[in-house]
This record gives C-alpha cells, structure tokens and sequence, in this order.
C-alpha cells in the first residue's frame, strides 16, 4: 500500500500541469510568455543556449508554460498571484496594452495581475502577434475610411442633384411669373382695377359740371 501511495504522489507531482489549465489561461499565458522569452527564461533559471533559432522558440515556449503552471500548481497560487508575484508591471503593462483592445494598461502590478487573470478566465480575445497581420489591420481601416469617402461623396453628389432641382422650379416659377405680368393688359392712369375711373376722378367730373351748368 505504501509503495502505490508513493508511486501515486510522484505520478500526481509530474504530471503536466499546463494541460490542466484552462483553455483561456493557456493562450494567455502561452502569449505572456512568448512575447518575452528570454525575461521569462531568466525568471524561471532556464538555460537557453540550446534555444536560440527561430525554429526552437515555439518548443521553448511550451518548456517555459509548463514551468510557469508548475510553479502556480506547487506554491497553490492563483493566475491572477502569480503575475503580480513573479512579473514587473512595467511587463503586465507593456502585456495589457498590445494583447488586449479594451484593457487598462495602467496600475500596480497586483491590479494589472488581476485584470489580466481576469481576461483569462473569460478568454477575451487576444489581438494578432505576427507582423503581417497587425499592417493588415490599418488597410482595413483605409479601406472602411474610403467607403465612408464614397458615400459621403454620393450623399453630397445626391444634395447637390436636389438643391438645383429646387433652383429650377424657383426659376421656372420666376419665369411663369413675368410671362403672366407681361401679358396682362396696361391700366390707364386714374383707373381702378376694372377699367372703370377712380372715385376721385368721377367727384371732380362732377364738380366741373356743376360749373358748366
């Protein structure tokens, strides 16, 4: 019985304890890690001298990730004591801003541990690493700027369609107008509007009348 125990706790201490992890802390933590080989190296009293072509990095990650969860597995730490304990935040800082579209880079490194623990936990998607796809994010954005160009330019193009739509009719309406006042007959001099004499004119008429008589 003794001996099972044994060969049990020794199964149960080298075990991986990186697979155990969840899905979430393990991008992130693979991520953290990746971004800063050789801090994390140094970290862990890793030698690297074998490691340093390119084709390596990818195995040293995975050595360097099994190492950090195993650190965490054995002093019972949390994701979140972890980086607060064992990375500067000047690191966690640097981590937020270029890992994360909408986290606070700023804080101590126990407030940035726990809001990067937490975006963990919640898998929060982790922005693009490579090169090539961080220049295709501002083509992206060139190409949305130019669509907003094209129909702002149409909306302007449609405006201008209307306002001198507008200009005519008003043109028109002018027109109409002088044609109709060009063609109405000219009133003689102390003449009403229909053509008969002004009261005026017929109280003097009279009065020179009255003299005659």
């Amino acid at each position: 019985m003794s001996a099972s125990r044994r060969r049990s706790s020794r199964s149960s201490t080298t075990a991986p304890a990186f697979p155990a992890l969840s899905q979430g802390i393990q991008n992130g933590l693979q991520r953290l890690v990746s971004d800063n080989i050789e801090t994390v190296a140094k970290m862990l009293d890793y030698d690297n001298n074998n490691s340093t072509p390119d084709d390596n990095d990818q195995v040293l990650v995975q050595i360097l990730c099994e190492k950090c969860a195993m650190v965490m597995k054995q002093q019972q730490l949390s994701p979140a004591s972890f980086l607060a304990r064992f990375f500067p935040a000047e690191m966690l800082s640097e981590y937020a801003k270029l890992c994360y579209k909408k986290l606070s880079s700023k804080g101590s490194a126990a407030t940035l541990g726990d809001r990067i623990a937490t975006a963990w936990v919640k898998q929060q998607p982790l922005l693009p690493t490579t090169t090539s796809e961080r220049n295709n994010e501002p083509e992206e954005k060139l190409e949305r700027a130019l669509e907003d160009d094209d129909d702002s330019d149409l909306q302007l193009s449609k405006k201008a369609k209307n306002e001198n739509a507008a200009d005519d009719d008003n043109n028109e309406g002018k027109i109409s107008n002088n044609k109709e006042s060009a063609a109405a007959p000219k009133r003689k001099k102390g003449t009403d509007d229909v053509g008969q004499l002004a009261p005026g004119k017929i109280i003097s008429k009279m009065k020179r009348k009255k003299t005659k008589d």
